[in-house]
C-alpha cells in the first residue's frame, strides 16, 4: 500500500471513530465552507470529502446534505471540471442508495442546540481582519485535529 493510501486510509478510519458531535460539526463547517467556496479546487476538496462521509458516516452527512444540494446541482450543471462532476455524482449516488431514513433535525436546529447557530452564517472572511482570521484557522485546525484525534 503507497504511503498517501495508507495515510488516507488512516484518516478515513478516525473519522468513523470520531466522536459524533465534533463529527457533525466538522461536516457543518465544511458545509458553510462550500456554500463560500470562489474556487473550483477549494470545492472538489470539500465534494471529495462529502462523498466518503456520505458512505463513513451516513449520520452526518444527512444533517448537512440538504445545504449541499443547491451547490451540487449547480456544480453538475455549470462545472468545467470533470473531477468535480463526478465528486458531486458520487455523492448523489450513495444518497439514492440510501435507505429511506426516519425524520431528523435540520442543520440550523442542530447547531442552535449545541450553541453554534451562526456557523452556518459566517459567510466569507474577505472584510474580517488578519489577526481575526488567525485566531479562526487555529479553531478550525483544533476541531479538525480533535475530530481526527
Amino acid at each position: 500500500m503507497s504511503h498517501a493510501l495508507h495515510t488516507h486510509t488512516q484518516k478515513k478510519d478516525r473519522l468513523v471513530k470520531a466522536e459524533p458531535t465534533s463529527t457533525s460539526l466538522l461536516g457543518c463547517l465544511f458545509a458553510t465552507m462550500l456554500q463560500n467556496a470562489e474556487y473550483e479546487t477549494e470545492s472538489l476538496f470539500i465534494y471529495n470529502f462529502f462523498a466518503e462521509a456520505s458512505l463513513q458516516t451516513p449520520d452526518m452527512f444527512m444533517l448537512v446534505y440538504d445545504s449541499l444540494v443547491g451547490k451540487m446541482a449547480q456544480a453538475t450543471g455549470s462545472s468545467q471540471n470533470v473531477k468535480v462532476v463526478e465528486a458531486v455524482q458520487s455523492i448523489l449516488y450513495t444518497v439514492v442508495s440510501m435507505p429511506s431514513s426516519k425524520p431528523r433535525k435540520t442543520q440550523t436546529q442542530y447547531l442552535s442546540e449545541l450553541g453554534f447557530a451562526g456557523l452556518i452564517d459566517c459567510g466569507t472572511f474577505a472584510l474580517v481582519p488578519k489577526p481575526k482570521k488567525k485566531q479562526c484557522a487555529t479553531l478550525v485546525a483544533q476541531l479538525t485535529h480533535a475530530t481526527l484525534k
